[in-house]
């Protein structure tokens, strides 16, 4: 990191106006810049700092990417070395808020993160948010405590999602206007653009359910549906067809009039909306894909369809194509809402299928000219608006003395080819300077942590008073991907109860680590999870109080803060957190019963509300296997388990997000 840097001779692009200011010089201190005028005017002021010749080449702020989902700090060298100084995390948890205060005591280097809260969403026809972990609300009066909480947990914006319903929205939006928390996210499928705007809702992702209250008369659906994930495929059809054939474009210009003057944003992100149209073999042949995970890789390839069954193949050929003609109506849209003066926001959605980090912002840029955007237009979506969308102008978004001295230096002008910005020979932000040959290194490095193969992790020796039952190693994938692998234990101790340990390798150089202590009736006494990162652990702990006959319950996330509970008012088996190799005792104490109290004490929760005592219902698998499949139903999750005739774990089963995910063993299992 340099204190002092002095970037003489350069041709600066500001981004307040459509200029370029030439042979300039811009001297930068401790992350900020602290001069900027002709070159010939600075004489010996510079003679304290590192001098970089900028002559014949450009100087532009550096780019925020608006739409992000940033779970693997590693992405950080991905999003810098693309020019990428600052993202909007659309998807908040303490993570992001652990990596914000690392960011600004600079012990990371990465892009400054904004990030929303968590997704606040409802509940679909089979009971479900439409994704695991969101924030479900439900009831109006709800809402108020559910974002005061999250204002004070520090989040800056609300991220409101597709299943709410009406009134929910309503109250989420009037006590993000009370909190003082931008209210942001998708427009719900059941409301218009106009009725979200109504209840305070003032920024607008995709485009999603723009269509609604503006197709052509006669096309607009007798009711707007919430179809959210239970879409059957005709109905799918139906909304592509709607944007693809049936867009008033009369009533779309009245829309982006009236967002114009009431100053309500759009991040289109029209990267996320191309790649799903896209062959596998098209996506698979992108060169960047070596900067992701293979196994995420191999996931992305199974949602493009690979493998896919004829008919599968055929329904998602006809899916991709009316999904890449609504494109073209959408780019008709963004470019709309650009010419009625609606302000527009830079983003990707990535690591959406294919949407890769850092490198994306080019090709969203690329599709904003393609539409016909300016490259000043597009550029300033992601520099001088996006620092006006939060309220920001002051600090960053374009160059001049006491800004934020978050910089790419260009080898060519940005204004004349947004090309330009996908090669910077230099990037500074917050207060790190990095050159070409650093640029360079950084990424090598991710691609040579993301090629490191995935490996089980062993477990220390077990105590000396436990004897092993049984121990194995277990592998677990997704859509046929390889993704992580646990290593368990299961040890009886000299009184009869049970020690259950377990290390978890969760893939993206994430790993996990259980405790797990249970009475002799496999009721549970204590639990000890931990998450170790490089931005610090997560920690889980649950003890049986015998005395208040309750479950105490501490989490303490990485941002810091602790959340502590009680539940239960009885001793409770623990759900599938059991660990496969002790679960087969488990089902065969409560075989007998078709709904058991449980303790959900599954890994990766999201909180110490989600140790909660819920009833999990266990009945014999359909394929047959008396006595040896079970189904495990608990909070809307149905996984099938097999075992062998003496007990041994076979496979675990279960969907998730639509792809099979499976459980065997990896090593054999013994005692």
């Amino acid at each position: 990191m340099t204190t002092s840097i002095a970037i003489t001779h350069v041709n600066v692009v500001a981004m307040d106006t459509e200029r370029v200011l030439e042979d300039q010089t811009v001297l930068v201190d401790e992350g900020r810049i602290v001069a900027l005028g002709p070159a010939n005017d600075f004489g010996t002021a510079i003679e304290a700092a590192d001098v970089v010749d900028g002559r014949g080449k450009f100087l532009m702020p550096g780019l925020a990417d608006m739409h992000v989902h940033f779970w693997d700090p590693g992405q950080a060298a991905m999003f810098v070395a693309n020019g990428v100084t600052l993202v909007r995390n659309m998807t908040g948890s303490p993570l992001h808020m652990a990596m914000q205060r690392k960011l600004a005591r600079r012990e990371l280097m990465g892009p400054h993160i904004v990030t929303s809260t968590p997704l606040i969403d409802g509940l679909n026809a089979d009971g479900r948010p439409a994704w695991p972990g969101s924030t479900v609300v439900i009831d109006p009066s709800q809402a108020a405590s559910v974002v005061q909480g999250f204002a004070q947990a520090g989040y800056q914006q609300l991220k409101v999602y597709q299943l709410l319903t009406f009134e929910v929205h309503q109250a989420l939006a009037s006590a993000g206007v009370q909190h003082g928390m931008r209210v942001t996210g998708h427009c719900p499928d059941g409301m218009t653009f106009e009725q979200a705007i109504a209840h305070g809702q003032t920024c607008f992702e995709h485009l999603t359910n723009i269509g609604n209250g503006h197709y052509v008369a006669g096309r607009e659906p007798a009711q707007i549906r919430r179809l959210g994930s239970t879409a059957t495929f005709e109905q799918l059809v139906e909304a592509q067809q709607l944007m693809a054939e049936h867009v008033d474009f009369d009533a779309m210009r009245r829309l982006a009039a009236s967002m114009a003057e009431l100053q309500v944003w759009n991040c289109p992100t029209s990267t996320v909306w191309i790649k799903p149209a896209q062959g596998v073999d098209e996506a698979m042949r992108d060169p960047h894909l070596r900067y992701m995970h293979p196994q995420t890789v191999g996931e992305w390839q199974k949602r493009a369809g690979a493998g896919a069954s004829p008919e599968r193949a055929r329904r998602r050929a006809e899916l991709m194509e009316l999904q890449d003609r609504g494109n073209t109506v959408r780019f008709r849209i963004a470019k709309l809402l650009l010419d009625e003066g609606a302000p527009l926001l830079l983003g990707t959605d990535t690591p959406n299928p294919f949407v890769v980090p850092g490198f994306s912002i080019h090709e969203e840029l690329a599709n904003l000219v393609n539409a016909g955007f300016s490259p000043f237009q597009a550029l300033r979506c992601g520099t001088s608006e996006a620092a006006r969308f939060l309220n920001a102008s002051d600090d960053w978004g374009t160059i001049s003395p006491g800004k934020r001295a978050d910089l790419l230096l260009l080898s060519a002008n940005p204004l004349r080819d947004v090309r330009a910005v996908a090669a910077p020979e230099a990037v500074l932000v917050n207060g790190f300077v990095l050159r070409q040959d650093a640029l360079d290194r950084l990424l090598e490095e991710r691609a040579a942590a993301v090629a490191a193969p995935l490996r089980p992790l062993d477990l220390p020796p077990p105590p000396s008073r436990a004897r092993v039952v049984r121990s194995g190693t277990f592998q677990n994938s997704i859509g046929g991907e390889v993704n992580g692998y646990f290593t368990q234990r299961c040890a009886q101790v000299e009184d009869g109860s049970w020690l259950i340990e377990e290390r978890r390798a969760i893939g993206m150089g994430q790993e996990a680590t259980r405790r797990m202590w249970l009475a002799a009736d496999f009721t549970v006494e204590r639990i000890e999870d931990r998450y170790p990162s490089a931005i610090g652990e997560v920690r889980y702990d649950v003890v049986w109080d015998p005395q208040r006959s309750t479950y105490a319950l501490r989490h303490e996330a990485l941002d810091g803060n602790v959340r502590e509970l009680t539940t239960g008012n009885r001793r409770l088996p623990p759900a599938w957190g059991t660990g496969l190799i002790a679960l087969p005792r488990l089902l065969t104490n409560v075989k007998a019963e078709s709904r058991v109290p449980v303790l959900n004490a599954a890994f990766q929760s999201r909180g110490p509300e989600d140790f909660v005592a819920e009833q999990m219902q266990v009945t014999p698998s359909p394929s047959g296997d008396e006595g040896r499949a079970w189904q495990v139903h608990l909070g809307g999750y149905v996984r099938t388990y097999r075992f062998a005739e003496n007990g041994e774990f076979l496979e675990m089963s279960e969907t998730l997000n639509g792809l099979p995910r499976r459980v065997v063993p990896l090593r054999p299992i013994g005692g």
